[in-house]
């Protein structure tokens, strides 16, 4: 059985929504992207981005892996038989993590795909057999086999996300960029037939604010890129769009940076990743509504 959200939720709370079901996995998202009449029945699921419970780590290009690789919400030990290995990328199920967000582990007996000859950069390739992640030398974009892969310049641990986006990367994307903290499509696998549920707001989601400050840099970002939009032709070339999006999620990030990360409640010190017991969200900037009641 497939349940899918229509509205979306967090990774933690798809998480918890699965109550020990297996997630979608990034093949199976594969198979259902690709399939006409399927991708139709689960638009919903993927039109504003599905995660699957694959989960990626990779280094920097050119980057051995030491003991451990840190984001700003996870940390994972990297076994010792994986480190020293460079330009490859670790692939797994979440059901096979343990532990909390700053101590991240494999649990004994996790499998693990070792994903060879990992990209550097974005770009189409084929993909691995065994987990669909991109790799190898590049592809043409007209072999219907290769996949459009989306990964940072720097160490990161995520979720692979799927979507039903045709314009850049005619469903075949394959998104190793992401944080865990969006809100995004969640399908579980348990078996049988498909049915499909809402999704319902986390307790402790926290709702980001955007200051005046945010928004006046947020003018000043866009500002170069909004006239090339509107007059280019036809939104210009497939490059030339393609280097736009990318500098737009740069910008994007820097956006979160400011927001998402910085917020921390004066009083009782929750933050927009870990809020205060019970759920609890932004009265004010930088005060909770436990706090500011």
């Amino acid at each position: 059985m497939l349940a899918g959200s229509t509205i979306g939720v967090s990774f933690e709370e798809a998480l918890r929504r699965a109550n020990g079901k297996r997630l979608i996995s990034n093949l199976e998202a594969d198979a259902i992207l690709q399939d006409p009449e399927k991708r139709k029945e689960y638009y919903n699921l993927f039109k504003g981005g599905a995660w699957t419970g694959t989960m990626i780590v990779y280094e920097k290009p050119g980057i051995t892996f030491g003991e451990k690789v840190s984001t700003s919400w996870f940390t994972f030990t990297i076994p010792k038989e994986y480190q020293g290995m460079r330009d490859v990328a670790l692939v797994f199920d979440v059901q096979d993590c343990d532990g909390d967000p700053d101590d991240v582990v494999l649990r004994a007996g996790a499998k693990v795909h070792v994903v060879k000859d990992f990209p550097t950069s974005w770009g189409w390739y084929l993909p691995d057999v065994a987990t669909g992640v991109p790799c190898g030398k590049g592809a043409a974009r007209s072999d219907p086999n290769a996949r459009y892969l989306y990964r940072r310049d720097r160490a990161w641990i995520c979720p692979l996300v799927r979507w039903d986006y045709v314009f850049v990367d005619d469903r075949r994307g394959v998104d190793a960029y992401y944080w865990p903290y969006g809100r995004r499509g969640v399908g579980v696998v348990a078996g049988g037939n498909v049915t499909k549920q809402p999704a319902s707001k986390p307790s402790n989601a926290k709702p980001t604010k955007t200051d005046a400050q945010v928004r006046s840099w947020l003018a000043v970002k866009l500002e170069n890129y909004i006239p090339r939009i509107k007059g280019s032709n036809a939104y210009g070339s497939r490059k030339q769009l393609d280097t736009l999006c990318r500098e737009l999620s740069k910008i994007h990030d820097e956006l979160v940076d400011m927001t998402y990360r910085t917020y921390k409640c004066r009083s009782c010190g929750c933050t927009q990743e870990r809020g205060c017991q019970g759920g609890c969200t932004w009265a004010k900037p930088n005060l909770c509504s436990n706090c500011g009641a």
